[in-house]
């Protein structure tokens, strides 16, 4: 049997923009309308994931805006794909 035990590991405060976007709006437009939203949500929880199988203990921190980027071809021509960080 797997248990799985989200754990809060903080909190983040975003504008409301952040969270509800305007349908039809470019990403410039997106962005302008974060910096110009004077409202505040109550803080969010950050989580991370315990996962507990029989045979291991695994930990699973979800991670936005991660971008994915073709590593290599494998032999029979599909991509292999690997996570980067947005800083890489």
């Amino acid at each position: 049997m797997i248990k799985v035990t989200a754990i809060q590991t903080g909190t983040v405060q975003i504008k409301a923009a952040q969270a509800t976007g305007k349908p039809g709006r470019s990403a410039l437009g997106r962005k302008i309308d974060i910096f110009r939203d004077l409202k505040w949500l109550p803080p969010l929880p950050i989580l991370t994931f315990l996962i507990e199988h029989p045979k291991a203990y695994s930990s699973l921190t979800p991670v936005t805006q991660q971008k994915i980027q073709p590593q290599a071809t494998c032999h029979d021509g599909t991509p292999s794909f690997a996570m980067r960080s947005p800083s890489m």
